[in-house]
C-alpha cells in the first residue's frame, strides 16, 4: 500500500480522531467493533508495515489504535493474531527507528495480549523495550 505524501496529514489526523474515539472508555467496544464492521483494523494494520517506517506519526497512532483493539474483546485479539498476522507485524515494529513507535507496541501491553492467544509468538520471547 504506497502512501502519497499530500495524503500523510489528512491520514495522520483521521487515526489520531479513531484512537481518540477508541479512548473513550465505555464506547470503545463499540467503536472497535465499527472498525471491523468497515473493514479498517487490517488498514491500520497494513500502516504498520516495515515500508512505512518512514511515517512516525503515522505508525505510532496505527500502533496505539491496535494497542487499544488488542485490550478490547478477546475476538478481536484472536483475530489479530489468526488473520492479519499482527505477531509479525508487532514484532517488526520493534525494529521500527522510531522509539515512539516501538513505545506504542507496549503500551497496554500489547505483546501480552497477543501472547495469549498464540503459541508462535513464544518462539520469539518476551521482548521489551
Amino acid at each position: 500500500m504506497a502512501m502519497q505524501e499530500k495524503n500523510i496529514p489528512k491520514l495522520e489526523a483521521a487515526l489520531t480522531e479513531i484512537r481518540l474515539a477508541l479512548s473513550q472508555g465505555e464506547n470503545s467496544n463499540s467503536h472497535v467493533g465499527l472498525l471491523y464492521e468497515t473493514q479498517t483494523v487490517p488498514l491500520i494494520i497494513g500502516f504498520l508495515r516495515k515500508e512505512h517506517f518512514g511515517y512516525t506519526k503515522v505508525q505510532s497512532e496505527a500502533a496505539w489504535i491496535i494497542a487499544n483493539v488488542l485490550s478490547a474483546e478477546t475476538e478481536y485479539t484472536e483475530d489479530i493474531v489468526k488473520n492479519l498476522n499482527g505477531i509479525e507485524v508487532m514484532m517488526e515494529l520493534l525494529q521500527a527507528p522510531s522509539s515512539e513507535v516501538q513505545e506504542n507496541v507496549n503500551k497496554f501491553d500489547s505483546l501480552d495480549h497477543l501472547n495469549k492467544f498464540s503459541r508462535d509468538f513464544r518462539r520469539y520471547g518476551r521482548l521489551r523495550i
